[in-house]
């Protein structure tokens, strides 16, 4: 084709791809193959998709402990549930195989997603669980194993280098001197451009701060800006506690505090997302009522504080709330308390059901995308 097209032209038809077509156009040339894996032609591709996506697609990782359904799934659901879903194939249990570390099988079961970014989903195990961090494109089924960290970890986070174009993953352990009674807090974190783990200076780590674990990461962690951000403040010894968000600079590789409304400051409160904006907000779930007002703030200008702007909506009807999961203008995805997934419309008061029940849910926006195909170290499954 390149005898009666110039490669510019080829590039710009390929650029309008989507990522399955990309996979298999690599297989048609040496020529195309070499351009659809460079580094310039993926940023550029995820950038145009950026650009005309939606926000309608959703990753949701779910965890059922009920005996009818014990498993846990990965799977795209569009926002409207009567579009349905695309379940994921599991990359540990594809074709009855394994993932083999440290001489042992790694259980699907032990291994949960902490974070997506651009088209990449980072799974990671629970605290104590001797198991590999992955980073995981489901578009083009490719998957990169991290080394193992040079010590013990507890807590995991994942997100974005948008000066170096890298992806980065977290770890924060928590360390307890029996002898001082004091509580020190340390970090690593992985480069996937330079495929290694480094150690974080003691300045850039607040000695007080003690993220959640997995199974609260619905409501205390999200990803805004590339960066990770956890809701429950700080924690120092004697059970005293600030309210604040603290997040993490994937660019500077620094620790920071985001002080929250006035409004807040002594309430329970969790991080969540609107649209693209760092938000909070309070449920009350014991009390269910014929209507209520689902009162969540916006912070509208990243990283200032007068900025945050507090939005009501208003919902008509019975309905017994667990956990808010996503939040997109006025569209609310939520768990109940039978562990059924709904949507509702806050502007008709509509409410849906995707028809999945779980015990553990996580969801985020997932834009497709193919990083990793140029990956030296990626793995195919």
């Amino acid at each position: 084709m390149s005898d009666y097209f110039p490669e510019p032209i080829i590039e710009k038809i390929l650029l309008r791809l989507p990522t399955k077509c990309l996979v298999k156009c690599t297989a048609v040339c040496k020529s195309w193959m070499s351009l659809i894996k460079s580094s310039t032609f993926i940023r550029l591709h995820l950038s145009r998709t950026l650009q005309d996506n939606d926000a309608r697609l959703l990753l949701l990782n779910a965890f059922s402990s009920y005996p009818e359904m014990s498993s846990k799934s990965y799977a795209l659901l569009w926002d409207d549930p009567v579009f349905g879903e695309c379940k994921l194939i599991n990359p540990i249990t594809y074709n009855n195989g394994t993932i083999v570390y440290k001489g042992r099988n790694v259980s699907a079961q032990s291994l949960f997603v902490i974070g997506t970014c651009n088209g990449l989903v980072c799974l990671a195990p629970d605290s104590y669980v001797d198991s590999p961090v992955l980073i995981w494109n489901p578009s083009i089924r490719k998957i990169v194993i991290l080394p193992s960290p040079p010590s013990s970890s507890q807590r995991y986070a994942f997100g974005y280098d948008s000066r170096t174009n890298d992806y980065k993953v977290l770890i924060i352990m928590i360390v307890w001197d029996d002898f001082t009674k004091t509580m020190e807090t340390r970090g690593e974190i992985y480069s996937l451009a330079r495929g290694t783990w480094k150690s974080l200076s003691a300045a850039a780590t607040p000695v007080d701060f003690v993220p959640p674990g997995m199974h609260n990461i619905a409501r205390a962690l999200v990803n805004v800006n590339g960066s990770p951000h956890w809701s429950g403040g700080m924690y120092r010894p004697w059970g005293n506690r600030g309210n604040c968000i603290m997040s993490f600079d994937m660019v500077s590789e620094v620790f920071c505090k985001i002080e929250v409304p006035e409004a807040l400051r002594e309430q329970t409160c969790w991080v969540s997302k609107h649209g693209d904006c760092l938000a909070l907000y309070m449920l009350d779930r014991l009390s269910p009522r014929p209507s209520f007002d689902f009162n969540i703030w916006v912070m509208k200008e990243y990283g200032v504080a007068e900025s945050w702007t507090k939005l009501t909506l208003r919902q008509e009807g019975y309905l017994y709330m667990h956990e808010l999961l996503y939040c997109r203008r006025e569209d609310l995805v939520f768990e109940r308390y039978n562990g059924n997934l709904h949507t509702v419309d806050c502007r008709t008061g509509r409410v849906k059901d995707y028809g999945i029940r779980a015990a553990y849910y996580f969801m985020d926006y997932f834009v497709e995308s193919i990083l990793l195909l140029g990956q030296a170290n990626a793995i195919s499954y």
